[in-house]
């Protein structure tokens, strides 16, 4: 993809291991351990899939602390113009996440958990112009980004005016469970496109 499509692609595999989080088993007692801190967790982008349109994109997050930690839902990502970061986006981004969270997460130390996006891109206009931006993502409940992106420092000319992020819930383990279509192993498939998708509130 052009414009924004190629940068969210491009700053994904410069930055293979940005900071990130969790994994290891489902807890079924009543007793969870504390929710994860982003500085117990490390973030990496692990696979990438090609689709019509757009890509989806594995992460990972992993557990570096000598602690047991825990997390429910999705990861939320907050996409700005660096230089202000009050104005509107020069094209129309909408974010949506799994509807329902799963069940917690566990990760205990040196354990992963897992999560995937599905990036959409439409209207793609030649003239349109795209200073740099920031992305920012943060666990669930965590005020402070665990990872952040930013665009290459020039302006760029021609991008696309549609941009459709979903986020999936986090899972346990290196790749996410309940996935039909998607063949991580190998790079391949296509994601099922997720059915009422809850809005941004961000």
């Amino acid at each position: 993809m052009a414009g924004l499509g190629v940068w969210i692609s491009a700053r994904s595999q410069e930055n293979p291991t940005r900071s990130a989080a969790s994994a290891n088993t489902n807890d079924v007692s009543t007793s969870l351990p504390p929710r994860c801190r982003t500085d117990q967790l490390t973030w990496q982008v692990a696979q990438r899939n090609g689709i019509a349109g757009g890509s989806i994109v594995l992460k990972r997050l992993h557990n570096i602390s000598h602690q047991g930690c825990s997390l429910q839902g999705s990861p939320h990502v907050h996409t700005f113009v660096t230089a202000h970061p009050s104005t509107a986006l020069p094209f129309r981004q909408e974010t949506t996440y799994a509807p329902h969270p799963s069940g917690s997460v566990v990760i205990a130390p040196g354990g992963w958990a897992s999560f995937y996006e599905i990036i959409h891109a439409d209207n793609y206009d030649p003239t349109l112009t795209l200073p740099p931006m920031t992305s920012r993502w943060r666990l669930p409940g965590a005020t402070q980004p665990i990872a952040t992106a930013i665009s290459p420092s020039h302006t760029i000319t021609g991008g696309y005016r549609i941009i459709t992020v979903f986020v999936s819930n986090i899972y346990s383990g290196k790749f996410p469970s309940h996935t039909p279509g998607i063949q991580w192993s190998n790079n391949s498939g296509h994601p099922p496109l997720p059915a009422r998708q809850k809005k941004d509130r961000e």
